[in-house]
């Protein structure tokens, strides 16, 4: 078999493959079509595409996803990071472009693979105003996210907190900016097939999805030492009227505003506190 003959039948996922197995890159395959392939690396080639044509998603088969700016390790302990919410990243960054002289807590909440805070750290590791933090639930998912920070250098900067939301979580910056993509889906969505590999937990929001935003909401109440805080949240855009009522009925003083996606739907609320009196 020559890499040619994978390339002519399934080109996005045999790609993939490829590039993984080979551990080159598109260019090689492209300048080197014509090589003969081992018989090692067809099986492995053919296993995991067997794999993956049984419904295993290709970024747990090759341990990695690729998200924003960086090369991420995955497994069945971490969601897979969606394209979608790379837009958060540009979000929190515009928010931290207007805070760039003030000193900043960043925290992501519900991290899993540390694909937004790793980001946003290593965007943002020249500024010392800047300190970044990130929990999970989940032992295993925060292994992973401290893995990827190790990988990239970034370890040093990011405070990693095995923590229930705000649970174990001690900020006195008068500045912090939470990223939130917490579970957002009810049940009859995270029986989706194509969710079935996906750990529920980090997927799974109750009956409407908003059990989990509740929760946070009803904790960041008691963060009046805060002067601001701003929160960006992942959401299904059916939720926004009974969202807007969550977040009124929690907070005062507060700004909402709303963000679209590549297909411009609804898929992020910025949520902007004043606690100061």
């Amino acid at each position: 078999m020559l890499i040619s003959d994978y390339l002519q039948k399934d080109h996005k996922v045999f790609e993939k493959i490829l590039i993984a197995v080979l551990q080159k890159n598109s260019a090689f395959l492209i300048s080197n079509r014509d090589n003969k392939l081992s018989k090692k690396q067809i099986n492995t080639i053919e296993f995991l595409y067997n794999k993956y044509k049984k419904g295993w998603p290709l970024p747990y088969l090759l341990n990695y996803q690729e998200f924003y700016k960086l090369k991420l390790k995955v497994n069945q302990n971490v969601l897979i990071p969606r394209p979608e919410t790379e837009i958060m990243i540009d979000l929190i960054l515009n928010q931290c472009h207007a805070l760039k002289d003030k000193q900043v807590n960043i925290l992501d909440i519900g991290t899993g693979s540390g694909a937004i805070i790793l980001n946003l750290a290593y965007i943002l590791k020249n500024n010392k105003n800047f300190k970044f933090y990130a929990s999970d639930i989940s032992i295993k998912a925060l292994e992973i996210a401290k893995e990827n920070a190790k990988n990239l250098t970034i370890k040093d900067k990011i405070k990693f907190k095995h923590s229930d939301l705000l649970e174990n979580i001690k900020l006195n910056s008068n500045n912090l900016i939470i990223s939130a993509n917490l579970p957002y889906l009810c049940k009859k969505q995270i029986n989706n097939p194509c969710l079935k590999k996906e750990p529920k937990l980090a997927l799974y929001g109750g009956i409407d999805g908003l059990d989990i935003y509740r929760k946070l909401f009803n904790e960041l109440r008691i963060l009046k030492h805060i002067k601001n805080i701003a929160i960006f949240i992942e959401i299904d855009p059916k939720q926004e009227k009974s969202l807007r009522s969550l977040i009124k009925n929690n907070f005062i003083k507060t700004n909402i505003r709303k963000h679209f996606d590549l297909r411009k739907k609804l898929r992020f609320i910025q949520i902007d506190i004043n606690n100061q009196p």
